[in-house]
């Protein structure tokens, strides 16, 4: 008779090697496909930000967003079900948005976790005026589910590659490799062509800058509470006037671009992403609007039905594929392609335009 033990390791390995099969560019488009089927039961089960932690976890390998799956499976659900308990709250949208912002980053500060995408979540209620709380357990699904694919060991198995590729690396779980610890560097195994990382190791290959492969802990484990204070400073500032002007549109605060912000002043884009911090800017800004663009321009042709879905999850796959040809590992931009959906009457051009004023607020 077979072990318990042995039973489920052997599950475990047939469970990766199927998911090994799979392209990783594959892996969110499956994810939002299920999101968007659900949605044409209830379409509050919508959550962008679910397409960009599934992006961030198996297709750029953000080791800060996958390591702790308790906080992956309680910290963002908690998030979204405060973001529909503040619409319950009789007072203005930016005060809302606001009062979620402050929450959350406070929570990161607390918890000494790196899982940003918890701003989306609890902001979305507000900047959307969604009350029901079918949305915090969609939320709650969609990060279990994520959270049992990571305790299988599904993710973290492809090393980022400055030259916008990929290269198998160590096949295992993420290992809790922090910045701030020693780490031996320039350690090299392997030619010059698909060398092997070791954990713990920065590794450069000889083959020149376009080889050199940027391991998943590269950025610091933590937001520091100088870094969380230019958010909610900044953030904020937006939200504010964005409230004082009448609230024109949601996407000059579409809280997917706070995400955005709060990864970028803790390094985690620039480290990423080869070239000067001036084209970096360009790149974060200039996929963002072109995510949004896309997903208005689909929502408000074929609106929300069948059809929209289906056209959304190749723009979805697009985006995966246009981030990595430029070795730009920005999760936001993927999310904010399903952003319109939540948008009551919709109007492409001007949310578009607010996307790319809150954009520029926020990634200047």
């Amino acid at each position: 008779m077979m072990r318990r033990g042995t039973y489920r390791s052997t599950v475990t390995t047939r469970v990766q090697a199927a998911m090994d099969r799979v392209p990783r560019s594959l892996v969110p488009v499956l994810v939002g496909s299920v999101m968007l089927a659900a949605a044409q039961a209830d379409p509050t089960v919508i959550f962008p930000e679910a397409v960009a932690l599934v992006s961030g976890i198996w297709v750029f390998n953000f080791e800060e967003w996958a390591t702790s799956k308790w906080r992956l499976a309680t910290l963002v659900p908690a998030a979204a079900a405060l973001g529909v308990g503040l619409t319950e709250v009789g007072v203005a949208p930016w005060q809302r948005e606001l009062v979620a912002l402050t929450v959350v980053l406070t929570g990161l500060f607390l918890l000494r976790s790196r899982l940003t995408p918890a701003i989306s979540a609890a902001m979305i209620p507000s900047v959307f005026d969604i009350t029901s709380w079918i949305y915090p357990l969609s939320v709650l699904v969609i990060c279990l589910a994520l959270a049992g694919g990571l305790q299988l060991g599904l993710a973290g198995r492809t090393w980022h590659r400055d030259g916008g590729g990929s290269t198998r690396g160590l096949a295992g779980r993420f290992r809790r490799v922090r910045a701030d610890r020693e780490a031996p560097v320039g350690l090299e195994v392997g030619g010059t062509n698909g060398a092997t990382e070791v954990p713990g190791a920065a590794t450069t290959n000889p083959g020149g800058p376009g080889n050199r492969l940027v391991p998943p802990w590269r950025t610091p484990p933590v937001l520091s509470a100088r870094h969380l204070a230019l958010v909610w400073l900044v953030g904020g500032t937006l939200l504010v006037g964005n409230g004082l002007v009448g609230h024109v549109t949601p996407g000059v605060v579409a809280p997917p671009m706070l995400v955005s912000m709060a990864e970028a002043v803790g390094g985690t884009w620039p480290a990423r992403s080869p070239g000067g911090s001036f084209r970096t800017l360009c790149l974060r800004w200039g996929t963002m609007v072109l995510g949004a663009g896309l997903g208005a321009v689909v929502v408000a042709e074929l609106g929300s039905g069948w059809a929209a879905s289906v056209v959304l999850v190749v723009v979805l796959w697009l985006l995966v594929l246009l981030l990595k040809g430029l070795a730009l590992a920005h999760a936001p931009s993927v999310a904010l392609a399903l952003v319109p959906l939540l948008v009551r009457g919709l109007a492409p051009g001007t949310f578009v335009a607010g996307i790319a004023v809150g954009a520029a607020f926020l990634v200047g």
